[in-house]
């Protein structure tokens, strides 16, 4: 089996979790709900490292990712490129920045892109837009992908249910197709989709440039069309990710293993379909 690529997974510094899931108010309750306490804990880069390597996880990326409140109008996850390329640069061969996209710096966030592409190991940009009130196919978003192209990097959008007390309806699948059509060099990435799976199946099927992302739920509960799909005609276009901590790398990479994959689909999960999503960075 080939190395693994996690491409999306949260800050797990303790003082990242600590920013991420136990300050905000609006992410406290995951700690409980979803059995996380032990893993906010966090760890620190060597320790991480270690974990990587006893797992067979190759490379890492970690998003600087924005969420919004959508009532209250405030951001509720607010990593800076500074707070995740401290991080990125003590191992920069294994971990790497993804931008996260806030649609109302406009131009001033464009540029801020290019800067953490350019000079800080950033490999990609990440959009949350349930709390924006924002879908994908919004005007707003638009400069950011023109920039992704530009640069040749990949966009992830969290699609689907949103956790949060925030809109789902921001976050349906279909919301990317517009983008597709539009940028169709934009390799776009929809990061969970349920419970829109058949909806982010087909995009992903119908568009080369469009890839289904699995990180947030355990393997075990893939809805079945997922699971197909990772099988059959999707073999190449779904992507492995954990959104550490709500995923335990060991047990998160266990349960791919129950889901009986033919090898070529595995290493497609685990590694192959991230380095075509990455293409200008994980070529080898």
């Amino acid at each position: 089996m080939s190395e693994v690529i996690d491409y999306w997974c949260n800050l797990f510094t303790p003082d990242g979790l600590k920013r991420l899931y136990l300050d905000p108010p609006e992410f406290s309750w995951p700690a409980e709900a979803w059995s996380l306490k032990e893993r906010l804990r966090g760890r620190s880069v060597s320790d991480f490292i270690q974990m990587m390597d006893a797992n067979g996880i190759g490379r890492v990326c970690i998003p600087s990712a924005k969420v919004y409140n959508w009532r209250d109008r405030h951001l509720v996850w607010d990593l800076t490129t500074a707070d995740v390329a401290e991080i990125v640069g003590q191992a920069p061969n294994r971990l790497f920045g993804l931008y996260g996209i806030n649609p109302l710096t406009r131009m001033s966030g464009v540029h801020e892109l290019e800067v953490a592409v350019r000079d800080h190991n950033f490999i990609g940009a990440v959009m949350h837009p349930h709390g924006f009130g924002m879908p994908p196919d919004a005007a707003d978003w638009f400069p950011f992908y023109a920039k992704c192209c530009e640069l040749d990097i990949p966009v992830l959008s969290l699609v689907g249910h949103a956790a949060e007390e925030m809109p789902n309806e921001p976050g349906r699948p279909l919301h990317l197709e517009k983008v597709a059509l539009y940028f169709p060099e934009l390799r776009i990435v929809g990061v969970s989709g349920w419970p829109w799976v058949a909806e982010m199946v087909s995009l992903a099927w119908k568009f080369p440039n469009v890839y289904y992302g699995t990180s947030q739920y355990r393997p075990r509960h893939w809805d079945q069309e997922l699971v197909g799909f990772a099988k059959g005609r999707g073999v190449g276009k779904v992507v492995f990710g954990t959104g550490f901590p709500v995923l335990d790398h060991p047990q998160a990479l266990s349960e791919v293993k129950e889901l009986d994959l033919s090898e070529r689909a595995l290493n497609e999960l685990l590694s192959g379909a991230a380095r075509r999503v990455f293409r200008r960075h994980f070529t080898a």
